[in-house]
């Protein structure tokens, strides 16, 4: 039975950027009683999410939020990529004709398809990484805003309506006004924090990996504002943006419901910095709590409880650094089978074994590699008339051969749903969730667990679990207290709140990977009832 509440005239939507599934229970100890705490306590809370695809990236990651729909469908594979029926290469929020939009998208979001029914309803997001803000409104979006430093704050493209009240807002949330202030560590001794200063963590831009972190000065614009989007400043600054846009575009003032849809970039900027087990990712989200408190009472006043649900969640999650968790291994007298492995390897591996297996002078057979997708020089094994699947196959097998390389699949392989020995069918399963023969290149390569590509300190885009976890909590009008222990995905957002709005007909059976999970009071962890899920295989 479904739960009989007021349809939400507004549905908030925020993403944590980088939010890892097991931050929650983990930082309870740092958190206060109004923010996160307070929808766990409160709210429907899924201990158990995460997604079920491999390109755990920031642009397919959002595109899925909101979409109810994987990779393989919804068209964003990565964060970038070559479409072969277009023949050039992506950003995934590209528009040749207006800058960025959803364009790449293959299917609408939950606002794209609430303004088909009516357009009446509002489809807002609002983010620093673009991406993030455009890939969970989608094309219909009636206001897309992102932070841009050369268009003084917050802008939006050609393809999405300019609010005539954002030059006002640029001009009242000056993202320069956090120049000079200090950042310093307020969590105290007795909460067991992390060590503040660990080898192996990246820096800021004063070269300091331990607090206090002091902003520059605003003159300084790039050591400003690469500290800015990593600081609690801007997720401060975000927020207070967000409540500006309810204001401004009377979300939630009306029996037609809109969609606010949110994307925490500072919580990525950070963790790629300083990695998932140092004291700055801590100290942030202390931070993201006390401000996500206030969020909360102010939907409290401008829309009311019952009116509204809110959705906490992540578009992926993050590995630890491996130099990190290598140290503190052998410090305890082990070890652990961590590392990188960097494109200039992954390059030189599929050049040799090219080069000796079909001879002739040394050449260089990778176009490019846009994790996690390699490319071959099509133009050149059609020079030297040489089938581009053979050279795939071989070049996979050079690269599966690299230390910390887990799978190295050709893409002809991967159609044919032929999974390799030595991958899991889970694995192989999350892979095709993520392929797209016309957007995914020749080959798809993903490393080993604790593995990582390239020279950030910390990273994620693979299948493993610590990509994968993420949280997943809904919280306001007709949302009951429970805990869910069965396993559920962002994937189902979208279908929950479908139904939860009464619009069943938003998400037909075949229409999304995700399932609508009734939002009832279920105390003691067991089973929902819900609906049956798409065949996403």
């Amino acid at each position: 039975m479904w739960a009989q509440a007021p349809k939400p005239r507004l549905v908030v939507v925020v993403s944590y950027d980088q939010y890892r599934g097991d931050y929650p229970p983990q930082f309870a100890r740092f958190a206060s009683s109004r923010g996160f705490e307070r929808i766990r306590r409160e709210g429907t809370v899924f201990a158990n999410a995460a997604y079920n695809h491999a390109s755990l990236m920031t642009g397919p990651g959002h595109a899925t939020i909101l979409s109810g729909m994987y990779p393989y469908r919804n068209g964003i594979v990565a964060n970038n990529f070559c479409d072969a029926r277009l023949q050039r290469c992506l950003y995934c929020a590209e528009d040749t004709s207006h800058g960025l939009s959803a364009a790449t998208m293959l299917v609408p979001t939950l606002g794209d398809r609430l303004r088909r029914l009516d357009p009446r309803h509002k489809n807002v997001g609002i983010a620093l990484k673009d991406r993030a803000a455009i890939l969970m409104a989608g094309m219909s979006a009636t206001t897309a805003l992102w932070f841009d430093e050369a268009a003084g704050g917050f802008t939006t493209s050609s393809a999405y309506r300019k609010p005539a009240w954002l030059p006002g807002l640029n001009t009242r949330l000056p993202f320069t006004a956090y120049q000079g202030r200090t950042w310093r560590a307020g969590l105290a001794d007795s909460l067991d924090p992390a060590i503040d200063d660990v080898m192996g963590e990246g820096t800021m831009s004063s070269g300091r990996r331990s607090f206090p972190h002091r902003m520059p000065m605003a003159s300084d614009s790039e050591q400003y504002v690469a500290d800015f989007v990593r600081s609690p400043y801007s997720v401060e600054y975000l927020f207070a943006a967000a409540v500006e846009t309810i204001r401004r575009d009377a979300l939630g003032a009306d029996s037609i419901a809109d969609v606010l849809a949110i994307g925490v970039s500072t919580t990525d900027f950070l963790g790629h910095t300083f990695g998932p087990d140092s004291r700055e990712v801590q100290e942030l989200y202390r931070a993201c709590d006390t401000i996500l408190a206030s969020f909360i009472d102010a939907l409290d006043t401008l829309v009311g409880r019952t009116h509204y649900v809110l959705v906490v969640t992540s578009d992926h999650g993050v590995a630890p650094i491996p130099e990190v968790i290598r140290n503190a291994a052998e410090a305890q007298g082990t070890t652990i089978d961590a590392g990188r492995i960097r494109q200039a390897t992954l390059r030189r591996a599929v050049d040799s074994a090219l080069t000796h297996r079909y001879g002739g002078p040394d050449s260089f057979w990778v176009e490019r590699i846009l994790e996690p997708a390699l490319y071959l020089d099509t133009a050149l094994c059609q020079r030297r008339n040489i089938d581009i699947d053979s050279a795939a196959a071989y070049a996979a097998a050079a690269l599966l051969a690299l230390q910390g390389m887990e799978a190295a699949l050709p893409s002809a392989q991967l159609s044919q749903d032929v999974c390799p020995e030595g991958l899991s069918l889970e694995h192989f399963a999350r892979i095709k969730r993520s392929f797209r023969p016309d957007r995914c290149g020749h080959v798809v390569l993903f490393p080993k667990r604790y593995w990582i590509f390239g020279s950030t300190p910390a990273t994620h885009g693979t299948y493993h679990d610590y990509d994968r976890s993420v949280p997943l909590m809904f919280f306001g009008g007709g949302v009951g207290h429970s805990t869910v222990n069965d396993a559920a995905s962002p994937v189902d957002i979208a279908p929950t709140l479908g139904r939860l709005l009464g619009l069943s007909e938003l998400f037909a059976s075949d229409e999304a990977d995700g399932v609508a999970w009734p939002l009832v009071n279920n105390e003691n962890g067991s089973s929902l009832e819900k609906d049956e899920p798409s065949d996403v295989d």
